[in-house]
This record gives structure tokens, sequence and C-alpha cells, in this order.
């Protein structure tokens, strides 16, 4: 049988646990907010930083044709007066002048 005293000292070690398990998920749950704040404040840093890399990648762009254009402007001459290679393809044959060769 149960005494008084008995179940008394039961409810005080249950209290205790749940006292200790209460403390345990307040520490879980504000690690966790924790947790999340910094997630939230990596997405926002992440959000805001995109529009740069678009301007950033415009501008290369931008820079880049702007770079192709000077060089066709001051290498077209010099590409101009360079001597064409020989070509290493068979040349067509000439047309056949059939006028003079009997009228057929």
């Amino acid at each position: 049988m149960a005494t008084a005293g008995r179940v008394r000292d039961t409810g005080l070690r249950l209290q205790k646990e749940i006292e200790e398990v209460e403390a345990t998920l307040r520490l879980e749950i504000g690690k966790t907010r924790l947790e999340i704040h910094g997630v939230e404040m990596r997405s926002t840093q992440a959000i805001h930083r995109q529009p740069l890399w678009i301007i950033g990648a415009v501008g290369a762009v931008a820079s880049l044709i702007r770079l192709l254009e000077w060089f066709l402007t001051h290498l077209a001459d010099p590409l101009a007066q360079m001597p064409l290679r020989a070509s290493t393809r068979a040349e067509p044959a000439p047309p056949i002048d059939r006028s003079q060769s009997g009228g057929r």
C-alpha cells in the first residue's frame, strides 16, 4: 500500500522532473529562436545583395562590349592590311567557252 509520505515524495520527484524538462525546453526554444533569427538575417542580406550582383553583371557585360568595340575599331585597319594566307581548298574550274568549239 502507498503511504501518504511515499505519494508526496513521488509527487515532489515528478514535479522536479517536470521543472527540469520545462527548463530544457525553454533553452531549446531559445536556441531555436536565435537560429531562426540568424537564418532570417542571412536571407535578408542575400536578398539585398542580389541587385548588386545583377548590377555588377550588367556592368561587366557593358565593359566587355566596349572593349570589343575598341578592339574592332583600332584593330580593323591592321587586319585589313594583312595578306590573306593561301587557301587550301581547290579553286573551281573556269567555265568552258563553247562559242569556239564548233557550235554544238
